[in-house]
């Protein structure tokens, strides 16, 4: 119960710096970053998690990235896609989060169950890498494409 408080306590600190960063900054580098730290989280928990110390350290890391991602995805997405396909696009991202949450906990719980942690967390961490790489590529693509319209 402490661990959930100690990450509902900095997600709720993190919150209001990050969008404030949002606004004055790249969003999309922003939340590059905060999937970026989700996979060192789940990394850490892959090798760590079974050292209370280290969870403590994860949860905190925990609480910071998910409130990076839940603060700046939709804003993002709101930049990135024409007006009138807005809704449409939040609507696929929402579905796109649940199906890989479920994906990820049916997964998860399953090894988690067999009693490999490991394997669990270091699926996820390689998953979030394929991610960012994923962004990454699609930041260099906006940057040339912007480049060649000037």
């Amino acid at each position: 119960m402490l661990l959930y408080t100690l990450h509902n306590l900095i997600s709720a600190g993190v919150a209001f710096p990050v969008g404030h960063l949002g606004d004055r900054s790249s969003k999309l580098r922003i939340l590059l970053w905060g999937y970026g730290l989700g996979v060192g989280t789940n990394l850490l928990l892959a090798l760590l998690g079974g050292s209370i110390v280290w969870l403590v350290a994860i949860v905190i890391l925990s609480g910071a990235y998910i409130v990076v991602e839940e603060t700046l995805e939709k804003a993002v997405a709101a930049e990135l896609l024409p007006q009138e396909l807005r809704s449409l696009g939040f609507g696929l991202l929402a579905c796109a989060n649940a199906a890989g949450d479920m994906v990820s906990s049916l997964y998860v719980g399953y090894l988690l169950e067999a009693h490999q942690p490991g394997r669990a967390f270091g699926i996820a961490a390689s998953v979030g890498m394929l991610g960012v790489l994923w962004l990454v590529l699609t930041l260099r693509r906006m940057r040339t494409d912007a480049f060649a319209r000037a």
